[in-house]
């Protein structure tokens, strides 16, 4: 049983404000890219980290990280979605058992919660970091305040989102050009379950 983290790096991160994108700004003496990235090469059970970038950071890439022990970067598309299918496509020749999906922007993952995913995968095909929500949440319509959502039946996703590869390519091919805003949806599209570990802060 392999395990391989697929790490996004292919935003351009035009909320941040930035003149790049954010995962290739500097944290002390790490990128935010860098950190991600290490977070993952070194732990036990990942067997290889590959990332995705956008064509145009080849560049920024190589200062960030071209010092570590990466396989070539496979490039991004268009979108998250299609930058996730061109990763998993180029895993097709030597597939791994499980993939671990993380977005390069969020950095401060730990060994602690990729082995509780790589637990989860033992029981489930389908695992999501997610936190509770604590806050108050409200329905609107325009101007009104028409209800409370009950909380206990919310969570914010977060990453890494992790899956039997071959259960979420299939996914991938199966509702391309179906947008969605992260890879637990397609799965969830595709009828596959999903259960989620409390992760106590925001990564």
């Amino acid at each position: 049983m392999t395990s391989i983290a697929l790490i996004v790096a292919a935003g351009s991160g035009s909320r941040s404000g930035l003149s790049y994108p954010k995962q290739y700004l500097k944290m002390g003496s790490q990128t935010v890219l860098e950190k991600s990235v290490r977070a993952f090469l070194e732990h036990p059970e990942i067997a290889q980290v590959q990332v995705v970038i956008a064509p145009a950071d080849q560049d920024l890439y190589e200062q960030c990280v071209g010092h570590l022990d990466l396989p070539a970067p496979i490039m991004g598309g268009s979108s998250r979605q299609e930058s996730v299918l061109n990763g998993l496509l180029a895993l097709q020749d030597h597939p791994p058992t499980n993939i671990l999906i993380h977005d390069a922007a969020r950095p401060f993952v730990d060994a602690k919660l990729i082995s509780r995913c790589l637990e989860g995968l033992e029981k489930s095909p389908v695992v999501l970091p997610a936190m509770a929500v604590n806050d108050t949440v409200k329905t609107i319509d325009g101007e009104q305040v028409t209800g409370t959502i009950d909380r206990n039946k919310l969570v914010f996703a977060q990453t890494p989102q992790c899956f039997r590869y071959a259960d979420i390519l299939k996914a991938h091919q199966t509702y391309k050009g179906q947008l969605v805003t992260d890879d637990i949806a397609l799965a969830e599209l595709a009828g596959i379950e999903v259960t989620w570990l409390k992760e106590p802060k925001r990564t």
